[in-house]
């Protein structure tokens, strides 16, 4: 068959459009994609799986996946003479699938940064595998939903109700021994649904005061939200038997939420929470590569002076773990990694 000019130039043009087409299809398909939350719950395990393999053998971990990394690095920007910006590995051939590193001022010390991780990691004990945790799980994905509205704005690991990791984690789960606690508290709670509770200062930390029956005095550190709506609601007075400056609220409880109320005024029992330890990340990452690269930056922790993140993945007390991703086209995935030393119950109202 002969095809004319005219002929051939509609060939050519619709053959255009239809790759334009296939493009834009393909780009929307990927963006669904990533959007869907059974993705995200694919990269939390893909990421559960990153962190044990990193913590079975951290000096393989670090020859089988930083090492290769070495040879990536790229300058920013790439023209030798314009002033230099920050150094980028990459995890793969897709642009979008880089870390970058921001200290220093040349590649080579940005090298050492990569350096200084290898060696950590080369030296780093094995270390028991985590097991994840329900309410860890559904903590981290709250907190990575609530960071992905402007998480970045605020002070470091505070939430949109100002609460620290330890207050936000007790929201969804605690131990046996925290829930003996508010049984003990809650025996204490007289008909008309009251009780009085005390807390006290030490310097910066505020201590939450029992008061067996039987005599005696208990006292734990709580988060500085409960030890303030004590204070501000209160009065100031002498706590018995701990014979310390402090404050007495009597409030109203409701049972069934372990909530206390004075007045308008409402605030959760402090649970007491393990120890425990909680990374954030964001990032443009490709699909495939998004588990590695959230990991990743955590153990190079570039920026972060005192490599919090990567001590996390590598305290050898903690040994359970909850992981949480979602995803926005403002900030790509963003993955939050809430682990404690001891097992957590479900609590019947998380939030």
């Amino acid at each position: 068959m002969v095809i004319s000019a005219h002929q051939r130039s509609f060939y050519s043009a619709g053959t255009f459009l239809l790759c334009l087409v296939l493009a834009q299809w393909s780009y929307a398909e990927q963006r669904v994609q990533l959007s869907d939350p059974a993705t995200w719950r694919e990269i939390e395990a893909e990421m559960f799986d990153e962190i044990n393999r990193l913590r079975r053998d951290p000096a393989a971990y670090a020859v089988d996946t930083l090492e290769p990394l070495k040879a990536t690095l790229k300058r920013i920007p790439k023209n030798p003479d314009e002033p230099y910006e920050a150094s980028r590995i990459f995890l793969s051939k897709d642009p979008i699938d880089y870390i970058e590193i921001p200290e220093g001022e040349s590649t080579e010390e940005a090298l050492a940064v990569i350096d200084e991780a290898i060696a950590e990691l080369k030296e780093a004990s094995k270390l028991a595998e985590l097991k994840r945790s329900e309410p860890l799980d559904q903590s981290a994905r709250w907190f990575s939903t609530d960071f992905q509205q402007g998480g970045e704005t605020r002070e470091p690991h505070i939430d949109s109700l100002d609460r620290l990791p330890g207050a936000r984690i007790s929201t969804f789960g605690a131990t046996t021994r925290a829930l003996a606690q508010w049984d003990r508290f809650a025996t204490r709670v007289n008909e008309e649904g009251r009780a009085t509770i005390y807390v006290f200062k030490k310097e910066e930390d505020y201590f939450f005061v029992e008061l067996p029956a039987r005599g005696g005095y208990r006292y734990r550190s709580v988060d500085e939200a409960f030890g303030k709506f004590v204070a501000e609601h209160g009065i100031e007075v002498t706590v018995p038997r701990v014979d310390e400056a402090g404050f007495e609220l009597e409030v109203a409880v409701d049972v069934e939420t372990r909530t206390l109320r004075s007045g308008e005024a409402v605030i959760r029992y402090p649970l007491q929470v393990p120890a425990h330890g909680e990374n954030v990340v964001w990032g443009p990452w490709s699909r495939q590569l998004a588990a590695r690269g959230l990991v990743c930056w955590w153990i190079l922790d570039p920026g972060v002076p005192d490599r919090g993140h990567r001590h996390t993945l590598l305290e050898p007390t903690i040994r359970y773990c909850g992981v949480g991703c979602t995803w926005s086209r403002r900030k790509g995935f963003v993955a939050t990694f809430d682990a404690t030393v001891e097992e957590l119950l479900p609590l019947d109202r998380q939030r």
